[in-house]
């Protein structure tokens, strides 16, 4: 499983902060509880020294003070109506948090020595090998399924059960079974796509490096989207073509770019949906 750190990582500031809020409300709510009280018992002297004082004096009024039972019955409306105002508030509160909640994360792992060779978060080391504890072959609470484009294979895990802080919602291994040379290097592009518009909301590409033959991403996703990995071998002359392509891009300023993979000698994408 993803370190905890790693998975609960964007949820804890949004949780520390509904804490702060849950505990300031409290104190607003104690604070209002008290003063209504005192008023309340502050009233009941009142209204007891003035009943007192008129049959002293033996003087009949028909000015009378507001009964004690009335008070006390105004007083509880006012409480829950404060109450009521409070606890809408904190319920709007927590569904603009659980709106920033950002689910999407992943990583991917170099299989041969579990390190990371990239990551979208924070981590405390290089060590990767709680990835172990899944298997290319069954894990429960998964579904299984295998796409071969080009010359990769991706092994696709999902989870089939709810979301929860310390399982990932995915699992993809990567393996390249294609020619492996000194001058050819690897690309990657990852996105998230939204569900409903299908367009790209975020992601992250890279590469230059030597070509690494078993890979495994492994992360989360928020509702509604999905992950598209795309995996490119290209040689120097493509890389050169594609720096090429891409500089021209940013001259021209249209917000349109090449992909690794118009220029690769391969190339293989799968995309990740939880349904």
């Amino acid at each position: 499983m993803l370190p905890v750190h790693i998975i609960i990582g964007l949820k804890s500031i949004t949780v520390f902060r509904r804490r702060k809020i849950m505990f300031s409300i409290l104190g607003v709510i104690v604070m209002v509880t008290f003063i209504v009280a005192i008023a309340v018992f502050g009233y009941y002297l009142i209204y007891v020294n003035n009943i007192n004082k008129k049959i002293q004096r033996g003087q009949v009024s028909n000015k009378k003070l507001i009964d004690m039972p009335k008070i006390i019955m105004i007083a509880i409306i006012v409480l829950l109506l404060f109450y009521s105002i409070i606890l809408s508030v904190e319920l709007s509160h927590s569904n603009k948090d659980v709106a920033i909640v950002n689910h999407n994360n992943f990583a991917v792992i170099d299989l041969s020595d579990y390190t990371f060779f990239e990551h979208s978060g924070l981590r405390e080391n290089d060590d990767a090998s709680f990835a172990k504890v899944y298997s290319k072959e069954v894990n429960k609470g998964y579904d299984k399924s295998v796409v071969r484009d080009g010359d990769f294979v991706f092994t696709i895990f999902v989870r089939n059960t709810d979301q929860d802080d310390f399982h990932p919602d995915y699992l993809c291994y990567v393996d390249y079974v294609g020619e492996v040379k000194d001058e050819l290097l690897r690309y990657n592009n990852c996105e998230y796509i939204d569900g409903v518009s299908g367009k790209e909301t975020g992601g992250r590409s890279g590469g230059g490096g030597a070509v690494q033959t078993k890979l495994l991403y492994i992360g989360n996703l928020n509702e509604g989207s999905s992950f598209r990995i795309t995996e490119c071998i290209l040689d120097a002359a493509g890389e050169r073509e594609f720096a090429q392509a891409e500089e021209e891009a940013y001259k021209a300023d249209k917000g349109e770019f090449p992909s690794f993979a118009e220029y690769a000698l391969s190339s293989g994408s799968t995309t990740i949906t939880i349904e």
